[in-house]
Formats: C-alpha cells, sequence, structure tokens
C-alpha cells in the first residue's frame, strides 16, 4: 500500500501553499480520497508523479 500524505505533507514537498493543493485536488490533476472526517488525503505515489511532471514542465521552459 502506497503511503498516505495530508494536504498539509504534500504542500511541503511541492513547495506550494495547503490552499494550492486543494485546488490541484478540486481541479482533478491531484488523486484525493476523503477520510470519514472529510480531510483529504493524499497517495504519496500520485504526489511524486505530479512533482516529477511540474519539475519537467519547469525545464521546458527554461529551454525556450
Amino acid at each position: 500500500m502506497s503511503d498516505l500524505l495530508s494536504t498539509n505533507d504534500v504542500s511541503l514537498r511541492l513547495g506550494v501553499s495547503a490552499v494550492y493543493v486543494r485546488k490541484l485536488a478540486d481541479a482533478g490533476k491531484l488523486a484525493a480520497e476523503r477520510t470519514v472526517g472529510g480531510q483529504r488525503i493524499f497517495r504519496a505515489d500520485d504526489v511524486e508523479s505530479l512533482r516529477r511532471e511540474r519539475e519537467a514542465q519547469k525545464k521546458r521552459q527554461i529551454k525556450r
């Protein structure tokens, strides 16, 4: 089973705000599940995939 991360954990890994992480989840750009209490949880594998994708985009922009 993949490690699960909180919104705050994801924000630290991606270097963005927790509000932005929630927006990514709401937009469907980062898969999230909800706990019984309604909090979002994220799979570490999904977060890592998004981090690599964002890094690749940055590199492509720099080459232009």
